[in-house]
């Protein structure tokens, strides 16, 4: 079995070439959605996280309280990483053991924070989704409805592209209509 990792920088395309891995019946494990469910559902990631971020950083209803985590996250780098040593640490175990259960040639974990969060030991291959900045900058303000500033003070706290880029052993390119065949390119070579 051949896992790919699947990393980029926020804005990038990330979930659209996952959607075309999904069509060709690669499964996925994506770590963003996997690390908030531990966050809301794993007692013990809660009661670590409020250890850190207060009682503020989960709502009435038990979901987490986004805006406030993200005040929070990306304005004090050692709370970013006490957070994110908690939630990766968890999101390992969790792919480890849904790994397990896989039963096809390939599989893919997609992880923005994958060099980040050593995601990248847990992978054979890795693929990086490479996208203009304006055109990142663009989608993740309309997708997340947040200015410029916000954008780009979440890029400050990712990796480098040309440094994630450098890492990488693939590279997918989208800025333009042509990445299905670049990802059925990279598919017939592995």
């Amino acid at each position: 079995m051949i896992t790919l990792g699947i990393t980029g920088g926020i804005g990038c395309g990330k979930t659209t070439i996952c959607k075309a891995l999904s069509l060709l019946d690669i499964p996925l494990f994506i770590s963003d959605i996997e690390a908030k469910k531990l966050m809301t559902n794993n007692s013990i990631v809660r009661s670590k996280l409020i250890a850190i971020l207060g009682e503020d950083c989960y709502l009435k209803n038990g979901g987490l309280n986004k805006p406030y985590i993200s005040n929070l996250i990306f304005n004090n780098k050692e709370i970013l990483s006490q957070v994110n040593n908690i939630v990766h640490s968890e999101t390992h175990n969790a792919f480890k053991s849904w790994k397990e259960r896989q039963k096809t040639s390939i599989i893919a974990y997609e992880s923005a924070l994958l060099f980040e969060s050593n995601s990248n030991k847990l992978v054979d291959k890795v693929i990086f989704i490479k996208a203009p900045l304006e055109t990142r900058i663009k989608r993740v303000m309309k997708r997340d409805k947040i200015s410029r500033e916000k954008v780009l003070d979440r890029i400050k706290n990712q990796m480098d592209d040309s440094l994630k880029e450098e890492k990488s052993d693939f590279i997918i390119h989208n800025d333009n209509d042509l990445v299905i065949p670049q990802i059925l390119n990279l598919i017939n070579t592995l």
